[in-house]
């Protein structure tokens, strides 16, 4: 039979989920956006449609997917975890540690699953680290960069249509964190040593349009910029091992390098939608990301206290 599931915002993430149509293990029951959408029309023409999640208190599904704007899921999750509804979230589930703490609470007392997707979970090169990185033994420094174009033209302020997804800290670390959880288990913020931090933000929203994270987890060194003001679209990994290999990422241009010799490259016409494609297609709702969730606003309030060089 599978799971049955409704899907509540219709922007343009929503397009990615289309492949979801063909799995034979979940089944899109509800679609659900206050406004009209085209992205409706073009992708879900069949799926009844409602304009308020409220709608679905009633229903008998499985879950419902949150794919709102980022400043609206922890309401819409509270309000669905209230009514005894499990959910499965794009990030961030919320805006703070504390509101992640009382989702998780509320979830375990209504006895339903809270799960937050990581997309960059269901990456080609992730696939690939998570197959082969064990090979070159114990990692030394990994450095993350990522530029993203949500930026104006003078890369001061975020782009309107670009505020809701709440800066650059909440948006893009949980998709570094996941790539590096997959190479290493971020599972005990003991373990983890905060050696500076850096963030820059948007006046006028308050979000963050910079953010630089230097850290120590256990042995390794590790170092995540993430970049919207330059207006680039460009993500890259160095791994740097004790036997002196080093694996160097490019997502955008889809090749992995291993000592500077090209090991790994891929192609999809739709990358993005491919990893929902293979997140749901082996989809079980026990199988939560909760650790690394906890890890996530764990630490980004523990870098709060840290002073920025």
């Amino acid at each position: 039979m599978g799971y049955k599931f409704a899907l509540i915002g219709l922007g343009e993430i929503a397009k990615h989920y289309s492949s979801l149509l063909n799995l034979n293990n979940i089944h899109l029951i509800s679609i659900v956006d206050k406004e009209p959408s085209p992205i409706a029309e073009k992708y879900f023409q069949k799926i009844r449609r409602y304009f308020d999640y409220r709608k679905l208190y009633s229903q008998d599904i499985d879950f419902v997917l949150v794919a709102t704007t980022a400043e609206n899921h922890y309401t819409i999750i509270k309000d669905l975890l209230v009514h005894k509804i499990s959910v499965v979230s794009e990030k961030p589930l919320a805006g703070s540690h504390n509101e992640i703490l009382e989702l998780y609470k509320l979830a375990k007392k209504n006895n339903v699953n809270l799960i937050p997707i990581y997309h960059w979970q269901y990456t080609d090169e992730s696939l690939w680290l998570k197959e082969n990185t064990n090979h070159f033994g114990k990692i030394k420094n990994i450095k993350v960069v990522i530029h993203d174009n949500y930026a104006s033209a003078n890369g001061v302020n975020i782009v309107k249509d670009r505020i809701g997804m709440m800066g650059t800290t909440l948006d893009e670390l949980p998709n570094a964190l996941s790539i590096i959880n997959e190479v290493i288990p971020l599972t005990d913020i003991h373990k983890c040593k905060i050696l500076h931090q850096r963030t820059i933000s948007d006046k006028n929203c308050g979000y963050n349009i910079f953010s630089n994270f230097n850290f120590m987890y256990e042995a390794t060194n590790i170092d995540i910029t993430i970049e919207w003001r330059k207006n680039l679209n460009d993500k890259s990994f160095l791994i740097e091992f004790f036997n002196n290999d080093i694996l160097e990422i490019f997502h955008s241009e889809k090749k992995i390098y291993l000592n500077g010799e090209l090991k790994f490259s891929w192609e999809n016409s739709d990358s993005l939608e491919m990893q929902y494609y293979r997140l749901f297609k082996e989809f079980d709702i026990k199988k939560h990301n909760k650790e690394l969730t906890k890890f996530l606003f764990e630490f980004i309030e523990k870098s709060k206290n840290i002073k920025s060089p």
